[in-house]
């Protein structure tokens, strides 16, 4: 995703409406946000996967065999 993104995209103002209304923000600003909100994410199942003792270790995806991140796809749309 992210080399499919010209230099000229990440300065692009994006807005982004939903229930709490609309927000307005750079593109790289919102690629930012994103990434951050996933690990908020992964920090609180990670959380209740400990209090159920199911053993994990979401802090260390790249040495997991089991995961890859090529299997990945994500696509922005500019309008």
């Amino acid at each position: 995703m992210i080399g499919s993104i010209s230099e000229e995209q990440y300065e692009k103002t994006l807005t982004i409406e939903n229930k709490r209304g609309k927000v307005e923000n750079i593109t790289w600003c919102f690629m930012m946000h994103l990434f951050n909100h996933q690990t908020h994410h992964m920090g609180g199942l990670a959380v209740i996967l400990d209090q159920m003792g199911v053993k994990n270790d979401f802090s260390n995806l790249l040495w997991k065999e089991s995961f890859s991140l090529l299997e990945y796809s994500f696509t922005i749309y500019y309008i």
